[in-house]
């Protein structure tokens, strides 16, 4: 197993979210852009949709992006204390 086999779930779920809230800003976008109010309060009704659900989307992705990159820094941790524990051994067997 890669250091990197622990992207692949953050990777789905972003593209998944990325996704559903593509969806949701089309829906939305639509029906503000029905509704018979002026132009300015359109433009600012869909940036505050865009706002909220860019905010909303990356707070939902956020922390599985965070676990991965714990165990991928675990895991680099390991690595770099079993080289030294070697390093170490080898050391003490030739003096």
């Amino acid at each position: 197993m890669t250091i990197y086999q622990h992207f692949k779930r953050p990777l789905r779920i972003t593209g998944i979210a990325t996704g559903i809230a593509l969806v949701i800003c089309v829906a939305l976008g639509t029906k503000i852009h029905r509704e018979k109010i002026g132009d300015r309060a359109k433009i600012a009704r869909v940036q505050m949709m865009g706002r909220g659900l860019g905010l909303m989307t990356a707070l939902l992705v956020a922390p599985f992006w965070l676990i991965a990159a714990a165990r991928v820094g675990k895991v680099r941790r390991a690595i770099r204390d079993a080289a030294q524990k070697l390093k170490r051994q080898t050391e003490d067997a030739s003096e």
